[in-house]
Order: structure tokens, then C-alpha cells, then sequence
């Protein structure tokens, strides 16, 4: 078996290393012009990371599992299963035993952000895994429900879900046509970086929403941040200068810089999307 610090140190790696980037897409798959590494990469490469840096590290070869535009690296080791999802934010392995029947089991691993309570308690996130094996084959499910802290209701919300299944690898050889239908699929309703910061594991976001993007130019839409919790301001006000000088600590990115690549990306998205599609509004409330 793989010693489970050599899991950990590619996740945490990874997680503070790789931002998750919903723009870069857009620059690198479209336009044929890669950012610089610190800009971060979409969920799926964030993941092809991580597998890359355990694997590397001495892990086994993992299975890239896919939902929808989501894929997690699942890896099989005696006995259990290590699960490393970089965009789910969580800060431990997901290691899931395989000696349990074919009924549900469930593993919960702490997650990021952790955010204060209004006692100035300190909350922890949390991913919690399900597995459920198939009789009489090798074929299991794993959902992956990701639970954050909400400041604003005082209670932890439900923020991601996803259900894997071992049959759906992912498609590493989809065409141009396939690229640019998930780059520009209605789900994505903003363009985004989010980094974690190295020491305290601190989230800090900024965020160009995607909604009535018919209507509006590259330098006109507006932008937005978030900080660790949860808090949203726009992207020009005083308040959101934490948020901005936290992005350059984690990934050394300046708010221009930032600014620019996020508006290149609506231009480049702008000039592929189907404007007959309507994009959802971006929840720009306070979590």
C-alpha cells in the first residue's frame, strides 16, 4: 500500500499550489494561448494534477472518474480506495475501505473554508463520501457531497454534489465541437479564480458573473470577490482590498492582472457562446 502522506502531500500540494480557474479554459482551449501556471486551471486539471503528483510520488495509476464537467482521480489500493478531488477543497485523503459488503459506507474528511461563527467559534468544512459496490462485479458508485459553513444562516449548507460512477472514465480525445460545449455550457454561469492561501488554508475569489452577457462589453460587466467568509463585494470597493492582497499572497497575482485575464476570457467566451442561451444569475449574495 501507498503510505497515505504521499496522498497528502499531493493534495495539499495541489490545493495550494493550483488554483481552480473557470477562465483559463477559455485562453488555453479557445484562443491557443495558455496563462502563466499561477493563474490556476479548471476543475478537471486540477485534478489531472494531483493524480499526477501522487502518481509521480509512487502512487498507483489512478482512474479519472467523470460527472458531467466534473472528474475526481480514484485510486485503488489493497483493501481500499483513496479519492483526491482538489476542487472540493478538502485538506485530507478520502480513504474508503472496500471490505464492507456492498452497502453504503461513508467517509468524512474536513474541508476548507473554515469560517467563524457568530460566537467566533471556528467551522470547518467537510466532503463526505459514499460508496456503493455493485453485487457480482467490480462496478461502484461514490457520491461526493461538499458541506460548507454559511455565516449568514449560522448553519452548514450543502455547496457541491457529484455521483461517480467506475464505468465513466474520463474522455481525454473530445473533439474541438465537445471542448467548446462544455467550456460554454449554461452551468458555468461565471468566470472565476480561487485560490487557498499556503499558511491558513484561506479562500479569496474573484468573480466575473456570466448572466445577460449578451448585453454587455469585455471592460463593462462588472466584477466581484469573495473572501474566506463568504463575504462578497465589488471588485473596486475598499472592502474587497483584503480580498485582492490574499490573491497575490496565495498565487502572487496582482488585481490588473487578474482583472484582465477574467475580461479577456468573457471577450473570448463572448465571440463562441450560443447567444440564444441564457446563463442563470450568479449568486452574489453573502454566504
Amino acid at each position: 500500500m501507498t503510505d497515505i502522506d504521499t496522498y497528502q502531500m499531493a493534495l495539499l500540494e495541489s490545493l495550494v499550489s493550483v488554483p481552480y480557474n473557470s477562465a483559463s479554459q477559455f485562453h488555453t482551449y479557445v484562443a491557443h494561448n495558455p496563462p502563466a501556471p499561477e493563474f490556476g486551471v479548471a476543475c478537471v486539471l486540477q485534478s489531472q494534477d494531483v493524480t499526477e503528483r501522487a502518481e509521480a510520488a509512487g502512487a498507483p495509476k489512478a482512474a479519472l472518474l467523470q460527472n458531467g464537467r466534473h472528474v475526481a482521480a480514484v485510486f485503488r489500493e489493497e483493501g481500499h480506495l483513496v479519492v483526491l478531488d482538489p476542487y472540493l477543497l478538502h485538506t485530507v485523503p478520502l480513504v474508503v475501505p472496500l471490505d464492507g459488503g456492498t452497502g453504503g459506507r461513508v467517509v468524512t474528511v474536513p474541508a476548507v473554508p473554515i469560517r467563524e461563527d457568530r460566537d467566533g467559534n471556528d467551522v470547518t468544512g467537510r466532503l463526505v463520501a459514499e460508496y456503493f459496490e455493485r453485487p457480482a462485479s467490480d462496478r461502484f458508485t461514490l457520491t461526493l457531497d461538499y458541506f460548507r459553513f454559511s455565516p449568514s444562516r449560522q448553519a452548514e449548507v450543502l455547496n457541491r454534489h457529484f455521483k461517480l460512477d467506475s464505468r465513466h472514465l474520463m474522455n481525454q480525445h473530445m473533439s474541438e465541437d465537445e471542448v467548446n460545449s462544455l467550456l460554454t455550457h449554461p452551468e458555468q454561469t461565471s468566470l472565476s479564480i480561487r485560490v487557498v492561501g499556503r499558511d491558513e488554508f484561506d479562500l479569496a475569489e474573484a468573480i466575473l458573473p456570466l448572466h445577460d452577457w449578451q448585453h454587455l462589453s469585455a471592460s463593462s460587466a462588472p466584477l466581484f470577490v469573495r473572501d474566506n467568509q463568504g463575504r462578497v463585494f465589488r471588485g473596486g470597493s475598499p472592502e474587497a482590498s483584503p480580498v485582492w492582497r490574499a490573491i497575490h499572497r496565495a498565487a502572487g497575482l496582482d488585481r490588473v492582472d487578474v482583472e484582465a485575464h477574467l475580461r479577456e476570457a468573457f471577450e473570448i467566451y463572448s465571440n463562441v457562446a450560443d447567444p440564444e442561451v441564457r446563463i442563470a444569475p450568479y449568486r452574489l449574495e453573502n454566504e
